[in-house]
């Protein structure tokens, strides 16, 4: 598994495109702390399948060695929406790496299945085994 990103710093010129990591001065950009939770997240995983992909939310399903079951999921139609999986806890982790656990329960009934937001910026589900 490979993942790349082309610009590590950013061109010294402003009218160019400033998609790099770090900025002309090397300091980080909040794509570095992005960079570094997918890198995290994904970094041992395997790419099972798609769980869900069409103009309301995209999921995909990893198996990470450390965790067992991983989701990757976001919006695409710019809204917030809730992703209903199985399971007792998950610990749910945005983009910068800030981490909440959710458990069966929260949304006040306990059914075996956990509530998790999903927003148009991408997070990561790590579900409880």
């Amino acid at each position: 598994k490979i993942t790349i990103w082309f610009m590590l710093q950013d061109p010294p010129v402003v009218e160019q495109h400033q998609w790099g990591l770090v900025d002309t001065q090397y300091n980080p950009k909040p794509s570095y702390a992005a960079y570094q939770t997918l890198a995290r997240q994904l970094g041992e995983a395997t790419f099972l399948h798609t769980v869900q992909a069409d103009d309301i939310m995209e999921v995909y399903e990893f198996h990470a060695p450390d965790a067992g079951r991983l989701l990757l999921a976001w919006s695409n139609d710019g809204s917030d929406h809730e992703l209903v999986v199985d399971g007792a806890e998950l610990v749910l982790t945005d983009k910068f790496g800030v981490e909440t656990t959710i458990r069966d329960g929260d949304d006040g009934l306990a059914d075996g299945l956990i509530h998790a937001p999903v927003t148009p910026s991408p997070v990561y589900l790590r579900i409880a085994r």
